[in-house]
């Protein structure tokens, strides 16, 4: 039987087709967004906070109240990639950053408030 044939195939054909193109055609889209007091999320386009559990975070990334990240909208989820710095390393922050040895790490007491380069 022909899809000529059968006008309810033609509707479903129709209607996937319209809505690949219409995901295909969105691009990816990077956001800078700002960690809130809450643990939730305020990116630059989007004007409403999004709770802790609604977005995900990248591997093993840690980041902290008021950071400025980096985030990725895969379609309607925001993804954490990363944290933006300052590409000055005085005014990183207002954080210091350590040069380490695995062995002196495991023996430091952290600072949350550092950067911790451990080589």
């Amino acid at each position: 039987m022909s899809a000529k044939g059968n006008p309810g195939m033609n509707k479903l054909a129709l209607t996937l087709l319209r809505q690949m193109k219409e995901t295909g055609d969105k691009p990816l889209m990077l956001d800078y967004g700002v960690i809130q007091s809450d643990n939730s999320l305020l990116t630059d386009t989007y004007p409403v906070p999004i709770p802790q559990s609604d977005y995900m975070v990248c591997g093993s990334l840690v980041h902290n109240v008021g950071d400025r990240v980096l985030v990725a909208w895969v379609q309607n989820d925001a993804v954490v990639i990363d944290t933006i710095t300052p590409a000055n390393v005085e005014t990183f922050n207002k954080r210091k950053i350590y040069d380490m040895t695995v062995e002196e790490h495991e023996a430091a007491t952290i600072d949350p408030n550092a950067y911790y380069i451990v080589g």
